[in-house]
């Protein structure tokens, strides 16, 4: 039960990662500017934002483990 709990919260933070990702795309393509260090090469680009998405979620993750503790301090 554990392992499939696991595996549906990877997959949700996949499926998040990936939409975050592609909104920085977006952005990205519409406003160069934003991005000067973005790569060149499609390929790198895309791994670009999946690990800028990546460390994003990462801090979603970490911010929402930290209020849920300290909800659980206070109540």
């Amino acid at each position: 039960m554990a392992n499939a709990k696991a595996m549906t919260y990877l997959s949700l933070r996949e499926r998040r990662t990936k939409a975050i990702a592609e909104v920085l795309a977006i952005i990205a393509g519409a406003y160069p500017e934003l991005a000067p260090d973005r790569p060149d090469s499609d390929r790198e680009a895309e791994e670009w934002l999946w690990e800028i998405a990546s460390g994003y979620c990462a801090a979603l993750d970490r911010y929402a483990a930290r209020t849920m503790q300290v909800k659980r301090e206070h109540h």
